[in-house]
């Protein structure tokens, strides 16, 4: 998400899924008591997900037509 910040791009609404890195899951689960973290609403997530996923599909089709980000 860095890169597309550094590329101009609005991606507060998608701050909070980096929660959910690679990193931040190892961090939690190193740290022991995984039980006190509130419930996923995987619904929520999914969904949030699924929108970020779309809106970096939709960059990788403007820079494909544009020449951009080469």
């Amino acid at each position: 998400m860095t890169i597309l910040v550094n590329s101009g791009e609005d991606m507060e609404a998608f701050w909070a899924l980096d929660q959910y890195s690679v990193f931040s899951v190892q961090a939690r689960y190193e740290e022991g008591d995984v039980a006190l973290d509130e419930p996923l609403n995987r619904d929520v997530v999914i969904a949030e997900v699924r929108t970020l996923l779309e809106k970096v599909d939709a960059l990788f089709a403007q820079f494909a037509a544009t020449g951009e980000g080469a």
